[in-house]
């Protein structure tokens, strides 16, 4: 029985990590920007040319109005994993 409760406890705390991997579109590299809900290669590379071009991106909104591609419903689904800290 304390095996049982050992693991459902670690299974747990694996659910809580993956649930709180954020994507900061500020930093993040493509592996990670397409780990977002609407995103493929070619709009992570979008992301990536447009903050290396034109700096960083303050929001969910600077981000949809700089990328095309991106809207409203983007943010509705990744929300929650969104992050927008920069190092400048």
């Amino acid at each position: 029985m304390h095996i049982r409760n050992f693991l459902l406890a670690i299974t747990g705390l694996a659910l809580s990590f993956a649930a709180a991997a954020a994507v900061n579109v500020n930093t993040d590299d493509e592996a990670a920007l397409t780990t977002l809900d609407g995103v493929g290669e070619v709009l992570a590379e979008r992301i990536i040319e447009e903050r290396e071009a034109n700096g960083p991106f303050s929001d969910a909104e600077d981000l949809t109005q700089r990328i095309k591609g991106l809207g409203a419903t983007f943010i509705d689904k990744n929300a929650e994993d969104l992050r927008f800290e920069s190092t400048q």
